[in-house]
């Protein structure tokens, strides 16, 4: 989803999707990523999580990581700290998902796969579900978030498993 002006700078575009999420005052935040490494040897799946931010992102990356490893069986780097900028600055519990490693030629290739991307858009629904019933014992209803010049809604399928 589009949040920041076109030809924004790296933390202007960072800072408008914080802002977002805590505008609409998410229940959640994820933030999915391609890896990249300098090793094209380097591969598989991690979490990140903000050690500042508490129990519940930790347990939301645990969530996700497990899904993820579960249904795509991909190895597990594990679910790790980091500063990253959207996990840090958000209101809410926060995770970062790396599915695969871009700069490695099989990773890549998943990567560009439409059913990888369905089945790890499954998984990732799947772990956030699991999250959201071992937290509160139910699914939170959907919000339509607010719009602004800004921000557009971009077309998407509802998802049934």
């Amino acid at each position: 989803t589009e949040v920041s002006p076109p030809g924004s700078d790296n933390e202007t575009e960072l800072g408008a999707r914080v802002k977002a999420a805590n505008d609409a005052n998410a229940d959640i935040f994820i933030s999915i990523h391609a890896n990249s490494s300098t090793s094209p040897l380097k591969y598989g799946h991690e979490d990140y999580y903000y050690q500042g931010a508490g129990k519940s992102s930790k347990d939301l990356a645990r969530s996700v990581y497990d899904e993820i490893l579960n249904q795509m069986k991909l190895k597990g780097n594990g679910v790790l700290t980091a500063n990253f900028y959207v996990i840090k600055y958000t209101k809410m519990p926060a995770e970062l998902t790396e599915m695969e490693y871009l700069s490695n030629p099989e990773g890549e290739k998943k990567l560009k796969d439409s059913n990888f991307q369905k089945n790890i858009a499954l998984a990732i629904t799947q772990g956030l579900a699991n999250y959201f019933v071992n937290l509160k014992g139910k699914i939170p209803a959907a919000r339509i978030p607010p719009k602004d010049k800004y921000y557009k809604q971009l077309p998407c399928e509802k998802i049934h498993k």
